[in-house]
């Protein structure tokens, strides 16, 4: 590259290659006044100051902020100092960035939500198509719905798909346990398990929980919370009717009873 300290005109082929700009667009330029070439006398051929080499590079910098030529020619034949001229490309910039910033974010929240999306099609991989849809609509629709795609969006296929085995499986083996009371050891195991498995994901989901447990009464929250939520339980009356109800109540035994005379047991099986 040319460097313009050495010379103090330049040719249009050699202002071209200087700042990678099109001959043509040079003659562009010239032609509606955007950067007016001189004229050699003796031949007619066009020729640049070092001004103008200078000028073309602002027009340039312009351009790659998609202002238009008309914005262009006005910023630049505006009277003001180099200093004025610099802090105006400044701020410019820093608009852009900005911008850029807010559209980058924009797009990693729609990867995000997308990836959520997929990969809870993975956790009802076990289910009936129409209902894992439906299930999937009403998760997305309630309030909270873009954070509970984002925080599943955090996990990789292989990662929902040992998940979803996991949930299948706990929930074949609580059916074998139905018809047993809700206080037997048997249903209390089971309701054991399905508390570490849920704070093991409460800690995966968000990292703020990590090394932290649900208490009695914070995992009874968190129980009533399911229960009012439709679409856990007809996930679990897919399994077997009555389900979600002797779950229910399985559960706050577990809370009042396991779970409040020996959480260091429990903590102990989260870790």
């Amino acid at each position: 590259m040319c460097n313009v300290n050495e010379i103090k005109f330049y040719q249009i082929k050699e202002l071209s290659k200087l700042a990678d700009v099109s001959v043509r667009t040079l003659h562009h330029y010239d032609d509606i006044g955007l950067l007016k070439a001189r004229r050699n006398h003796l031949n007619g051929y066009r020729y640049y100051t070092l001004d103008d080499a200078v000028r073309l590079q602002q027009i340039v910098f312009y351009r790659k902020l998609d202002l238009s030529l008309e914005e262009i020619k006005r910023i630049t034949t505006a009277s003001c100092s180099v200093m004025e001229m610099l802090k105006g490309q400044h701020a410019l910039l820093l608009q852009r960035q900005k911008e850029t910033q807010s559209i980058i974010e924009n797009l990693e929240m729609a990867m995000s939500t997308l990836r959520g999306e997929q990969n809870l099609d993975v956790l009802f991989g076990s289910m009936p198509k129409e209902k894992a849809e439906q299930w999937k609509k009403e998760l997305v629709n309630t309030e909270g719905g873009t954070s509970i795609l984002q925080a599943f969006a955090g996990f990789s296929e292989s990662d929902m798909r040992t998940k979803e085995a996991i949930s299948d499986d706990w929930c074949r083996r609580y059916v074998e346990v139905l018809a047993n009371p809700i206080e037997e050891e048997s249903v209390q195991q089971l309701v054991g398990e399905a508390y570490v498995i849920s704070n093991q994901a409460i800690s995966e989901i968000n990292p703020e929980f990590a090394n932290k447990f649900l208490d009695s009464e914070g995992y009874r929250g968190f129980t009533e919370l399911s229960k009012a939520n439709s679409v856990f339980e007809d996930m679990y009356e897919h399994y077997a009717k009555g389900f979600a109800e002797h779950l229910y109540r399985a559960t706050l035994y577990f809370c009042d009873n396991q779970l409040k005379t020996n959480a260091q047991f429990w903590l102990a099986q989260i870790r």
